[in-house]
């Protein structure tokens, strides 16, 4: 089925991985983040499917979210308009079963915000997660691209 899909990958840095996944879940195993299973996509997409397939990466989208979201329009062949940029605050029908642990955030913005300057103090689980997660990070990372 992913033969009929066009391929977008959105890439975060391994240290907010580590940081937001353990204070959003109660216990949490290094393997549970999506990195890996992204990498296996990534991975299996870009040998059988597209080998040039987007990647934006989540703090250059937050830089720039109106080029970004110019160049994934152009990428998926649909027509960009600015109301993309924007989004009335709240719940949504398709935020699935994962909503009240992910999107809080989400659903009180109406906007994409600001990337904040941040330094990690991760404690011993979020370093575990976050060293597990640095080598999908880093991979995406060289196939991300720049604006």
């Amino acid at each position: 089925w992913l033969q009929t899909l066009n391929s977008v990958f959105l890439n975060r840095s391994h240290n907010e991985v580590g940081t937001s996944y353990v204070s959003a879940c109660f216990y949490c195993r290094a393997s549970d983040p999506v990195s890996s299973k992204q990498r296996g996509l990534f991975n299996h997409v870009t040998q059988h499917i597209d080998a040039e397939p987007l990647v934006i990466d989540s703090a250059a989208l937050l830089r720039q979210p109106e080029r970004a979201v110019q160049l994934l329009c152009q990428h998926l062949n649909i027509a960009f308009d600015k109301n993309m940029l924007q989004w009335p605050a709240g719940k949504r029908a398709s935020d699935g079963v994962w909503a009240p642990y992910w999107y809080k955030n989400v659903e009180q913005s109406t906007g994409f915000s600001t990337p904040k300057a941040q330094e990690f103090h991760l404690d011993p689980t979020q370093q575990s997660i976050a060293d597990q997660c640095q080598p999908y990070y880093e991979l995406l990372a060289t196939h991300a691209i720049t604006f």
